[in-house]
């Protein structure tokens, strides 16, 4: 449930960082969309395992260029490294380390809270080198393309020699 669901208000205004902020000139292909995330991983004191000297991850944003059906989670696990235990996502980037879907009895009124400041990524751009193309998926030949052909190769292959074979007997 998010905290602005719970009652609480958001710890940035959402309407401070753009997609454009976010994503600066990395463009979506067809059939793609862009967009902008903000993860904001809590506070310190909000931590599962505080009295350990968990601190959560500094809060950043990303670019995700994903398919224009994706899903949310879809578009969370491109930019992130995400736990799913039990079709629920338990933890982001590795915090937290463990634990999952913890309910708390009587929670704590909230205390004021300072607006969060996001790390923004490098604007990507345009010219991006070609390595760097090949590593975003960008350019060259698609390997489902790849397979499917192979695919095709090796059953039209299996087609014709039967073919030949019931001919001869």
């Amino acid at each position: 449930m998010s905290s602005s669901a719970a009652g609480l208000p958001p710890r940035a205004a959402a309407t401070k960082y753009t997609v454009d902020d976010l994503c600066g000139d990395t463009k979506a292909k067809s059939g793609q969309k862009r967009v902008g995330v903000l993860i904001d991983y809590g506070t310190a004191a909000d931590a599962a395992d505080a009295a350990n000297g968990a601190t959560p991850p500094k809060p950043r944003g990303a670019c995700a260029v994903v398919p224009a059906a994706a899903s949310g989670q879809q578009v969370l696990d491109s930019v992130a490294d995400i736990r799913v235990e039990k079709q629920l996502v338990c933890g982001i980037d590795g915090y937290p380390v463990s634990g999952c879907s913890v309910t708390v009895k009587n929670p704590p009124p909230p205390a004021g809270q300072s607006n969060v400041a996001f790390t923004i990524p490098p604007a990507a751009k345009s010219g991006d080198s070609p390595a760097a193309e090949a590593e975003n998926g960008d350019g060259g030949i698609p390997w489902t393309l790849v397979g499917v052909v192979a695919a095709v190769v090796v059953i039209g292959g299996g087609a014709l020699a039967l073919t030949r074979r019931n001919r001869v007997a």
